[in-house]
């Protein structure tokens, strides 16, 4: 699970990285959280560009203007779930579009980007605020307590 805060102050160019620790282009492990177009839906993209990599693209999740908006996105190798949402809004659960489940993610290659990803040309425009990474899936009540209406959870 990894949960934060965004803050978009120009959704008119569409891809923009979030998160990031892969160029998958060379083949190295990783994980890609991006907005997938200027509506500010969210795009996940997990493994390496071999046989397991997958990606999803929400459908109704997304970034909804310039304010801050708390970001949850989750995946469950067991199950294959992906969650998303923005706020304390509807999780949705996407299903990947391609790919199966990850063999090797868990050792990434290369260091953990925010915002500004080297490997790729879609900068964040905007700002990205206490993000936090779990090594397990988050229950409902976990997610609303760190959203805390708005006001965000600090985690010490």
């Amino acid at each position: 699970t990894i949960c934060g805060w965004v803050k978009n102050t120009d959704r008119s160019t569409g891809d923009q990285a979030i998160l990031a620790n892969s160029d998958f282009l060379a083949n190295e492990n990783g994980v890609l959280i991006r907005t997938a177009n200027a509506s500010g839906n969210i795009n996940l993209i997990c493994g390496t560009n071999g046989d397991d990599m997958f990606q999803a693209t929400s459908g109704t999740v997304a970034i909804p203007d310039t304010n801050w908006n708390f970001l949850m996105v989750q995946y469950n190798n067991s199950t294959g779930n992906i969650k998303m949402s923005v706020n304390d809004g509807t999780v949705e659960t996407v299903s990947k579009s391609e790919g199966g489940s990850l063999t090797n993610s868990d050792t990434p290659s290369t260091y953990l980007y925010m915002g500004n990803v080297p490997e790729l040309s879609n900068d964040w425009i905007g700002s990205l605020d206490e993000f936090v990474i779990f090594n397990r899936i988050l229950g409902t009540d976990e997610i609303t307590n760190l959203y805390n209406s708005g006001d965000g959870l600090v985690i010490v």
